[in-house]
């Protein structure tokens, strides 16, 4: 499976799901993103939540995705449109160090 977290936030955005994912990444680290209706509505990563956390969560490299069972969702911290984050989370990859793994995370859910 050669899914990048991206790719995996794209295609739950445009088949206009409504779930929580967590992220796991290679090195242990975890966050999580929640989607309404296709629009991502919160996202939160150790002390981040927001459009921090999701930056965050984007630029992790390899690991695992899982859906998650939320009986409560968090209130809406991010009000931006998909591409515009996928952008932006692109333009701060780009800032970055880079990173020779090649970004994909296995699916378990």
């Amino acid at each position: 499976n050669n899914l990048t977290v991206v790719d995996i936030i794209q295609l739950k955005c445009l088949s206009q799901a409504t779930e929580a994912l967590e992220f796991r990444g290679s090195s242990g680290e975890s966050g999580q993103v929640f989607i309404l209706d296709g629009n991502i509505t919160h996202a939160a990563y150790g002390e981040l939540s927001g459009v921090q956390a999701f930056y965050r969560i984007t630029a992790m490299k390899g690991g695992s995705v899982n859906q998650l069972r939320q009986s409560t969702v968090p209130p809406r911290t991010i009000f931006d449109p998909l591409q515009k984050l996928l952008l932006e989370a692109a333009q701060s990859m780009d800032e970055a160090p880079g990173d020779s793994g090649d970004g994909s995370v296995d699916r378990a859910a």
